[in-house]
């Protein structure tokens, strides 16, 4: 019990510390995000692929397996790419990505409709969502990876402090 609470304190301090980065240095800390980025959609292109393994058979499998290996091969690039892909092109990137994933669960959500489940249209609103997300990337690419840093720092800062509190509490 001990040492979850002074591991309580640290996670929030280091929390608080990354988002008065993310405030005062927006652009870099999305740098930082990029390897963050990579290794989430190689690890979800990873967990999307198990997951086409285990229902190919299934309507809309082939949707599973497209959006898997898109998410590799987006992580991929993320990981081994120059610092070129820092700032706008990081933008661009991601916006392309989310895109594409969003057209994807849109054509999956029919699917998920012809195979009789209720709340197919869930997946179609994401895929709208997510549209809609991608075209305001494309037009403001810069505000939009300014805007990422600083909702991360501000998510940051809000369970930090909170870490913080927590441990003061106990």
């Amino acid at each position: 019990m001990g040492n979850s609470k002074w591991m309580k304190l640290i996670a929030g301090i280091l929390m608080i510390l990354a988002a008065t980065f993310s405030f005062f240095m927006p652009f870099e800390f999305a740098g930082i995000l990029l390897w963050v980025v990579a290794g989430l959609v190689l690890l979800a292109g990873i967990l999307h692929l198990i997951l086409f393994f285990r229902v190919k058979d299934a309507p809309g499998s082939s949707v599973i397996l497209f959006d898997s290996l898109l998410q590799v091969l987006l992580g991929l690039l993320f990981l081994f790419s120059s610092t070129v892909f820092k700032g706008l092109v990081m933008s661009t990137w991601i916006a392309v990505w989310v895109l594409i994933s969003g057209a994807i669960r849109i054509f999956a959500s029919f699917s998920l409709k012809r195979a009789g489940l209720k709340r197919w249209w869930l997946t179609l609103l994401t895929g709208i969502l997510m549209i809609l997300a991608g075209i305001l990337i494309v037009l403001h690419p810069a505000i939009a990876l300014l805007g990422i840093s600083i909702y991360i720092g501000i998510y940051l800062l809000f369970y930090g402090l909170l870490a913080v509190c927590e441990f003061i509490a106990d």
